[in-house]
């Protein structure tokens, strides 16, 4: 992380030409109990970086915000109240010595659905404005928590030649194992749709997998296990800023293909789940997107087909034109 802040020159751009845009309600980790604060009411030293979490919610939503609850969670509440992974992403928020933390069920009012609007049209600010995103990527649901010891599946061979530097290398011996990309891209989390835009645009991604932590910002990934640090494959060069001369649909077309695969546990938020990603495209591009699709190149954008071999169905209820891939569930 330090590294991040004083070497990586993408992150450093990105990080000066954030807004100041605040999420509505933040969760205030830094002294017992917790609470909810409006961020509005913040004094203007009290306005300081958060941590956003990412995360399977899973079928029990047994800790949420709810009309009937907000009144206690501005008033404060006992952290043994909260599920494994919100108790796991206090202590790291607290352990990186950040004041505020953003988890969508607990900071939007979920029975709320003018308030769930307006707080999900802002994503793009939610995670593009976090200090870093804590992403919980093997736990299907909250009870599971990600704070665990973690057994390494990599062997360590130093190769000493006389005279020279001596060379390490790091083998996989699991087969199954791809290392880098399935620790840090299969699992739960990145089977829902939501977390698609909360990877993308966050300035840096804290990951949790099964074998090791990973690191993920606009210039560099790293493995805990290995220390290795490269540069970004593809879908991490989606973090950096967009650029004018880029294939914007080309990156569009990959991202629609990734997304259209992923769950969703409401069909209604279809488009919804993809309006972070959305405005940041529209902002590069100028052009406007009509049911998922840019306006300026429509006619290409209509040569979308089910995903070969796929399996597809239409919602019961209406939710795009049919000539959008948002109006078919299933992958395209």
């Amino acid at each position: 992380i330090e590294k991040c802040e004083t070497e990586c020159t993408h992150c450093n751009d990105i990080a000066a030409q954030s807004s100041t845009s605040y999420p509505t309600r933040l969760l205030d980790v830094s002294q017992p109990p917790l609470r909810l604060v409006l961020t509005a009411s913040l004094k203007p030293e009290e306005r300081l970086p958060y941590v956003a979490l990412s995360h399977c919610w899973g079928g029990n939503r047994c800790f949420t915000t709810q009309r009937g609850t907000i009144f206690k969670r501005l008033c404060g509440f006992a952290m043994a109240d909260l599920p494994t992974t919100f108790r796991d992403a206090v202590s790291l928020t607290r352990s990186l010595n950040i004041r505020y933390l953003w988890i969508d069920s607990l900071c939007i009012i979920q029975d709320d659905r003018q308030d769930w609007r307006i707080e999900s049209s802002r994503m793009c600010d939610m995670y593009s404005n976090a200090y870093l995103t804590i992403a919980a990527t093997l736990a299907s649901d909250d009870s599971q928590g990600f704070l665990r010891h973690r057994q390494s599946k990599l062997a360590c061979i130093d190769l000493i030649y006389p005279g020279q530097e001596t060379i390490r290398f790091f083998l996989q011996p699991d087969k199954a194992s791809n290392g880098y990309y399935s620790d840090s891209c299969d699992g739960p989390l990145h089977s829902r749709a939501w977390t698609l835009q909360e990877r993308l645009l966050s300035r840096c991604v804290l990951g949790f997998a099964s074998n090791q932590m990973y690191w993920e910002c606009r210039g560099h990934k790293l493995q805990k296990e290995s220390g290795y640090r490269s540069t970004p494959p593809g879908h991490l060069k989606l973090l950096r800023p967009f650029k004018v001369d880029e294939d914007l649909l080309g990156l569009w077309h990959g991202l629609v293909e990734e997304y259209s695969g992923r769950n969703l546990s409401d069909p209604r938020d279809k488009l919804v789940a993809l309006e972070g990603l959305v405005e940041r495209f529209a902002a590069t591009s100028a052009d406007t997107c009509v049911a998922g699709l840019w306006k300026r190149h429509l006619l290409d954008e209509l040569m979308w087909r089910p995903y070969p071999g796929g399996s597809y169905s239409h919602p019961a209820v209406y939710r795009s034109p049919s000539w959008s891939w948002a109006s078919i569930d299933g992958q395209v």
